[in-house]
């Protein structure tokens, strides 16, 4: 099961129910900060795309450590990929 809910202007996963069965989820270009919850909401991702967003915590990253069958990440295009010298 897949769900898109890129360009909706979310910056948290408040807003969404939990779907235990859902494996690929695309939050492209919304404004989100937090991935706090995500574990509890998708414990079955299998792909996550969360580019263009404003994900500046490596805590925020670290949260997808408890998602064990989690394959596919694209975090590209977020303050937290900005490499400073």
């Amino acid at each position: 099961m897949s769900l898109n809910k890129s360009i909706n202007e979310m910056e948290t996963l408040d807003g969404l129910v939990e779907l235990p069965e859902l494996e690929d989820l695309s939050l492209q270009a919304n404004g989100i900060i937090s991935l706090i919850g995500i574990e509890e909401k998708f414990p079955n991702l299998t792909v996550l795309d969360v580019s263009h967003n404003k994900i500046f915590s490596v805590a925020n990253i670290d949260l997808l450590s408890e998602l064990p069958n989690l394959a596919e990440v694209n975090i590209q295009n977020n303050p937290i990929c900005v490499h400073r010298e």
